[in-house]
């Protein structure tokens, strides 16, 4: 519980510092997330900075092939403490979210 909970809070202060230095402009990041659902795998191309995307409920490996920061919610709205984040150029496997924010990371 407590790992979980370390876990958590972990998550909640790399999104606060990110989100607190995104510049107030929003703008697309370059390149493409996957991510896996029941019907198959989704990709989303080029996506703005700070949109909220609903995924429905993705689960399984999440691919960030952009060049932004993507942090994963519970929710289909991005609201509440992401559950996780995907940094750029990475994957994270067995992933479990309903939607996904892209921020710049600097």
């Amino acid at each position: 519980m407590r790992r979980a909970m370390s876990a958590a809070l972990g998550v909640l202060a790399v999104s606060a510092a990110f989100v607190a230095t995104t510049p107030g402009s929003a703008s697309a990041g370059a390149g493409t997330f996957s991510y896996e659902t029941q019907s198959g795998t989704r990709v989303l191309n080029n996506p703005h900075d700070l949109r909220c995307y609903p995924v429905g409920y993705a689960k399984g490996d999440a691919i960030n092939g952009t060049n932004r920061l993507a942090l994963l919610y519970p929710s289909p709205y991005c609201d509440g403490a992401p559950v996780g984040y995907v940094p750029s150029g990475d994957t994270l496997e067995s992933a479990e979210f309903g939607s996904v924010r892209f921020v710049r990371a600097n």
